[in-house]
């Protein structure tokens, strides 16, 4: 099948799949993903099939649940490749690179799975890492703040829940740059994660930290 053919095929299920989604697992969150994979790839010598793919289909179970959706995922991308005829071995490595994409539970092995990661926690950093942050924190109705910090990274990555949103900057975001796996990554976390820090810290200065 000719790429962009492909492409579009791809597109058109995940539109159809993650239709409605409201977590910042949507279609645009992948679209970012597959951007970023693409650039990362390139500067780092990756298969560029196997990301563009993977960067499409990773997440195009979440709306069953965040729970085991690199599972799931992984399955209805190897099943939706199947019936497009692509070849195994590609199909191959695209799913293992969708299995192991998360930061509680991937292990990322091969360049590509890593470049992959690193794509993904990256949507998370920066302006669009807060838009989706507080777009989560409405769907599933999270506290935003509430006068103190109380960070629990172990307990965050048991439940994939913090207590609230600015804490979530504390158990998870904040740690995310010694997480990036390729220096290309690395240096464009640099920026990202200063935009993130600068954002919480004037949060608190209007909030009034402290204050209860």
């Amino acid at each position: 099948m000719p790429r962009q053919k492909l492409v579009n095929a791809i597109q058109k299920e995940v539109k159809r799949r993650l239709k409605g989604e409201a977590t910042g697992h949507d279609y645009w969150h992948c679209q970012r993903v597959v951007r970023v994979a693409l650039q990362i790839g390139k500067e780092e010598h990756a298969d560029l099939s196997v990301l563009e793919l993977a960067g499409w289909l990773h997440d195009i179970s979440v709306k069953k649940g965040r729970k085991n959706h690199e599972v799931r995922s992984a399955v209805q991308a190897e099943n939706f490749l199947t019936k497009l005829h692509i070849e195994k071995e590609l199909i191959e490595k695209v799913v293992r690179c969708i299995r192991n994409h998360r930061f509680s539970t991937g292990k990322a092995e091969t360049l590509e799975d890593k470049v992959l990661q690193d794509a993904d926690k990256l949507d998370v950093m920066g302006a669009i890492g807060i838009a989706r942050g507080f777009a989560f924190a409405g769907k599933y109705k999270r506290t935003f703040y509430d006068g103190k910090i109380i960070s629990n990274p172990q307990a965050y990555r048991k439940t994939g829940y913090s207590r609230t949103i600015i804490d979530h900057y504390y158990d998870k975001i904040f740690l995310l740059p010694d997480l990036l796996h390729t220096k290309t990554a690395k240096r464009i976390g640099v920026e990202r994660i200063q935009f993130t820090k600068e954002f919480v810290k004037r949060f608190l200065e209007e909030w009034g930290k402290g204050e209860s």
